[in-house]
């Protein structure tokens, strides 16, 4: 009976596969796809994994270039269970660090604010806006010293951390540092499903040969879509679902608006106008 009654329903969906492209379906049923943005820097994330007597590593970046999801999604691919939380909203976390940086009364205090048991080496620790808490840093210090076989990635701006070190050192000689940056083209064409035509640029540098005619001019236009679009992995991943560039170019605008507001949060009324004029300035500055 079962089987009578989802029948029609499997031959027609069968027959939509042979006719429609994946995209056209997704549309007749109204799903958003989601790509997985792949980033080089996870190779160097593994690596550091994999790296024996490893410490605390640093993830550096901008704001919106992608950090909490690239280490979420290496956690996910990597790790048993993961505990992120984030030093500017989490304030339990902050609080707690604050009044000790002791590995083990971090450990605790992680473990009863997640709910989740951390193991060494199963479990990946994420400490994510790292800059909004100065005693944070300084205690990846300690867990090198006293706990190095817990697996800790602290993120947060370059900018942020710099400024904000007003009572404690930056742990020098204690952490990895690593630095992620915006999609880069071979990053992009792959968010685009076009890892084949990647792979085909690096064979064709590597050997100096050419690429045939519609080849280039198909990766000619790629580019072109990809000098509108940028790195950042939230507009291209608004071009990717729609194609359309006035939508991405909103995201765009959105992060852009963010970075201004963010300016102030480093500097006094006065420094944050030359700051500004200076931002305003990088177009005119390019175009020279």
């Amino acid at each position: 009976h079962i089987r009578r009654l989802f029948e029609p329903i499997i031959c027609e969906y069968c027959i939509l596969l042979n006719q429609c492209l994946f995209d056209d379906i997704m549309a007749l049923i109204n799903i958003k796809v989601v790509c997985s943005m792949f980033r080089k820097i996870n190779q160097n994330l593994i690596d550091w994994k994999n790296k024996e007597n490893h410490m605390p590593l640093v993830l550096f970046g901008a704001r919106q270039v992608g950090k909490t999801y690239t280490l979420k999604e290496f956690a996910s691919q990597n790790y048993a269970n993961s505990v992120c939380v984030s030093l500017e909203a989490d304030t339990y976390i902050v609080d707690e660090i604050n009044k000790d940086i002791r590995p083990q009364t971090i450990l605790r205090a992680l473990s009863d604010y997640s709910g989740q048991v951390i193991i060494p080496g199963k479990t990946l620790i994420i400490l994510d806006e790292v800059q909004s808490c100065e005693r944070a840093l300084t205690a990846l210090k300690y867990f090198t010293e006293q706990q190095p076989e817990y697996d800790i990635i602290a993120a947060g701006s370059l900018l942020g951390v710099a400024i904000n070190r007003n009572q404690y050192s930056f742990p020098v000689g204690k952490v990895e540092v690593l630095r992620l940056y915006p999609m880069d083209f071979e990053e992009y064409l792959i968010a685009l499903g076009k890892k084949d035509r990647s792979d085909r640029i690096r064979a064709a540098f590597l050997a100096q040969t050419e690429m045939p005619g519609f080849i280039h001019d198909e990766l000619i236009k790629d580019y072109k879509d990809y000098l509108l679009c940028g790195g950042m992995p939230a507009v291209v991943q608004q071009y990717i679902s729609d194609r359309d560039h006035q939508q991405a170019s909103s995201v765009a605008t959105n992060i852009i608006t963010q970075y201004l507001a963010d300016m102030t949060k480093y500097c006094g009324a006065a420094e944050s106008v030359k700051i500004r004029m200076a931002y305003d300035s990088i177009p005119t500055q390019l175009a020279k």
